[in-house]
């Protein structure tokens, strides 16, 4: 028994301490991407592996694991050290907008007035949705609340901006990357105040080669174009300690507020992957990040929260 469980622990640590390092090409690159996301999961697998083992006599060896697995967790996540944590009295007082992400889920069941009624009680100025074709029986219900509306035109419901505010003009566009409607790239602008660029986009998986990196490039494009204060909102399929989530920082400039919201699947809750992700640039500052949607028959959890930014609303 203790053979087995070590076996596992060692197996478990191995990738999950190594994934992030495999190639970007190949069988390996195609594992790669998805074991970086589980990574920090698959350590914590470890070291409770190696507490068992512990349990069962094997004390140094289980010590020994579960300290290889806390170091290794621990370098996977000093990249996220950066992170600026939410300036909660300057986003707390009413000022700027409240923002909501989700990802609807294609199949929801959800009656769509429940739905709607979901998304106006949210008390969101903006609401981005990804695979948002469930809504498309109520967009008009939407229109008395969100009269300015992105995406979700002809055949194509993917990705689904609704804002109570009005685009700036000639700055919103829906961008077809590897599917159709999937990426949005805009920018709000408030009665008052300066306005707000986001970028918006539910990525193909990241193993999927060729069809991610058309994404991506895409996202990384719009974000170097974005004017002034920036939110970058999004399914991305990817964790924050993922190769993907390092590059889209780094290259985006963009950063999230402290801890990384579990979103995915929704029945985890916390304990699920945090593959949803608002983050911002220039002056812009997100409040605490609340999950949203419990209940509404998605299999993701939204992000519910206030951005505020230098001369905004």
């Amino acid at each position: 028994m203790t053979g087995i469980l070590g076996a596992l622990a060692v197996g478990s640590i191995g990738i999950g301490a190594t994934a992030l390092v495999w190639p970007e090409t190949g069988i390996l690159g195609t594992f790669g991407r998805i074991f970086d996301s589980l990574s920090l999961h698959m350590l914590g697998f470890g070291a409770c592996l190696g507490l068992c083992l512990a349990g069962l006599g094997a004390r140094r060896s289980g010590v020994a694991l579960g300290g290889m697995a806390l170091l290794a967790a621990g370098l996977l996540l000093w990249p996220l050290r950066t992170a600026p944590a939410p300036a909660e009295d300057a986003v707390s007082t009413g000022s700027g907008l409240q923002v909501l992400w989700f990802n609807l889920y294609q199949d929801n069941a959800t009656p769509p007035e429940t739905l709607a009624e979901a998304l106006i009680g949210s008390g969101a100025d903006l609401v981005v949705l990804a695979e948002a074709s469930p809504l498309r029986p109520v967009l008009e219900k939407l229109a008395g609340t969100y009269p300015h509306q992105l995406g979700c035109r002809g055949r194509v419901c993917a990705t689904l901006v609704l804002s109570r505010h009005p685009f700036v003009p000639d700055r919103a566009e829906m961008i077809d990357g590897a599917r159709k409607g999937r990426l949005a790239a805009f920018a709000i602008q408030p009665a008052k105040g300066a306005p707000l660029s986001v970028v918006a986009a539910h990525l193909t998986k990241p193993w999927y080669h060729g069809f991610f990196d058309v994404d991506l490039w895409y996202l990384l494009d719009r974000s170097a174009a974005a004017e002034g204060p920036l939110l970058v909102m999004g399914d991305f399929n990817a964790t924050p300690w993922s190769r993907p989530m390092q590059r889209i920082r780094a290259e985006t400039g963009a950063r999230a507020p402290g801890w990384p919201v579990a979103t995915w699947p929704a029945g985890a809750g916390g304990l699920g992957l945090p593959i949803d992700h608002l983050l911002v640039r220039d002056g812009a500052v997100l409040g605490p990040v609340r999950p949203w949607g419990a209940g509404l028959g998605s299999n993701h959890r939204g992000l519910l929260a206030r951005i505020r930014w230098p001369g905004g609303a």
